[in-house]
């Protein structure tokens, strides 16, 4: 079970209105399945919502590099 206070329940919702309900229930689902703990929950989501952002931004380097080999082959 994801543990949040008001306070941060609230942040979660401002900062990500559309998938702060996603996040909470993946994060659940991860400690349920895998044993994850967390101090402080709150900070957990952040740091997978983080990953997730930094994997999506590597995967569209990666395709706008190959992109750009493919339309300027040396």
């Amino acid at each position: 079970m994801v543990h949040l206070t008001d306070e941060e329940l609230l942040k979660l919702q401002d900062k990500y209105p559309d998938t702060w309900e996603d996040w909470i229930i993946r994060v659940d689902r991860g400690k349920a399945m895998k044993d994850y703990k967390y101090k402080n929950d709150y900070a957990g989501i952040l740091s997978w919502i983080d990953k997730e952002e930094k994997e999506e931004t590597q995967k569209a380097f990666n395709e706008l590099m190959a992109e750009a080999e493919y339309l300027n082959p040396h």
